[in-house]
C-alpha cells in the first residue's frame, strides 16, 4: 500500500485557511425525473501556489454522506484525490507516484481493496480535472476541434482512451453557453453513457454536468445525473470554520441514491 498521507493532509490548518481565499460552490444532482439526489458543496483555495478542493456531499435533508478531496499538480488536469462514500463505504485513492499514478479502490465497505500503480499517459485525465482541461483548452474546443485523451477509470484500474468536443445546439449559443462532450473514443462510444459540461461563454463559468455520477448506488452503478450549478448559490468569500465543519462533518447520511 502506498503511503496516503499527503492525501489525509489536504485540509489547511486554521491560520493557513484563515489567509487563503475560500471559494464556494454548490451542485444540485437530479435524477432523470427531475428528483433532487444530493447536493455537493465545493470549496477552493490555493495553498503553496496549488490549487485545493473539498466537496461535500449531502442528501437532500443536509446530512453529509459522502466526502471528496483534491489537490493539483503541476498538471491541473490530473490532481490527486481521495473519496469517501460514508454510506457504502466506497473509497478511491489516487496521487501522482513516482512519474506515474498510485490508486487504491474499494466499490464498498465488504470489498477487496485494490490497489495499482500506472503510467501518467499524455493527455491525462483524473476525476475534476476534466473542468481544468477544458479551460485549458477552451479556444481549440470552442473552434470546433476534437481532442483525444486518456480518462482514468479508479474502477477498472486503467486508463481509456475518450474524445473531448463541442456538441451544443443553435440554441445553447444563442443563449450565451457551450456545451462539450466526453465520450468513450472507440467506434461504439456513441452507444455508452457520455459526459456533457456546459458552460457560459461570457465568464466560462461551469453550469451544468450530465452524466454517470462519480458515485455509486448500492447496486454498484453510477447513476445518470444532471448536476446544476446555480449562481446564485456559489459564495466568493467562505470563511475557515466552514471549510472545518465540511472536512469534519460526520458523513451519516442516508439517500434514496443508495
Amino acid at each position: 500500500m502506498f503511503n496516503l498521507l499527503p492525501l489525509l493532509l489536504l485540509i489547511p490548518s486554521v491560520a493557513v485557511a484563515q489567509s487563503a481565499a475560500l471559494h464556494g460552490d454548490v451542485g444540485n444532482a437530479y435524477a432523470r425525473d427531475g428528483t433532487l439526489l444530493y447536493r455537493e458543496q465545493h470549496i477552493t483555495w490555493r495553498q503553496d501556489g496549488q490549487t485545493q478542493r473539498v466537496v461535500i456531499y449531502r442528501c437532500p435533508d443536509g446530512a453529509a454522506f459522502a466526502r471528496k478531496r483534491l489537490r493539483a499538480t503541476a498538471d491541473p488536469a490530473t490532481p490527486d484525490f481521495s473519496l469517501l462514500d460514508g454510506a457504502i463505504g466506497q473509497r478511491i485513492e489516487v496521487r501522482r507516484h513516482d512519474g506515474g499514478i498510485a490508486l487504491s479502490y474499494r466499490s464498498r465497505r465488504d470489498a477487496d481493496t485494490h490497489t495499482a500503480q500506472l503510467p501518467l499517459p499524455r493527455h491525462a485525465i483524473i476525476d475534476a480535472g476534466f473542468n481544468d482541461y477544458v479551460l485549458e483548452h477552451w479556444d481549440s474546443l470552442l473552434g470546433g476541434a476534437t481532442r483525444h485523451v486518456a480518462f482514468l477509470l479508479p474502477s477498472r484500474r486503467e486508463w481509456m482512451n475518450f474524445s473531448v468536443r463541442r456538441v451544443d445546439k443553435d440554441e445553447a449559443a444563442r443563449a450565451g453557453a457551450a456545451v462539450f462532450r466526453l465520450q468513450l473514443g472507440s467506434w461504439f462510444g456513441f452507444m455508452l453513457p457520455h459526459v456533457d459540461v456546459r458552460y457560459s461563454l461570457d465568464d466560462r463559468r461551469l453550469l451544468d454536468y450530465r452524466g454517470p455520477s462519480n458515485l455509486s448506488n448500492a447496486r454498484g452503478d453510477n447513476p445518470w445525473v444532471n448536476i446544476e450549478f446555480p449562481a446564485d448559490q456559489a459564495q466568493a468569500t467562505l470563511s475557515a470554520q466552514a471549510l472545518a465543519a465540511a472536512a469534519q462533518a460526520p458523513l451519516d447520511g442516508r439517500c434514496s441514491l443508495h
